[in-house]
């Protein structure tokens, strides 16, 4: 999990479309990785977009569930706090 209070697109089109419609690049981000292709020749998309099986899946659950813990504090507590202890 990565907390930040603004940042770029990055090249992400839903990132650009959010920030189109804000107004600009300065809202809050929290990123929830993926980890890296197992395979050199697999393509970034195609990893991303690839359904978690088995243990994959158990560790994706665990960390959207702490993902939510992130934005409840970032609601309650503050981008500071949340950056502190998420980051």
């Amino acid at each position: 999990i990565r907390v930040r209070r603004s940042g770029s697109s990055g090249g992400h089109n839903g990132l650009r479309d959010i920030a189109g419609k804000c107004g600009g690049e300065e809202f809050p981000r929290v990123k929830l990785g993926v980890g890296e292709p197992q395979r050199a020749q697999t393509d970034m998309a195609d990893w991303v977009l690839t359904p978690f099986y088995g243990r994959d899946f158990e560790e994706f659950t665990a960390e959207c569930e702490r993902t939510a813990e992130c934005v409840e504090c970032i609601v309650k507590d503050g981008m500071e706090k949340a950056m502190s202890r998420f980051n």
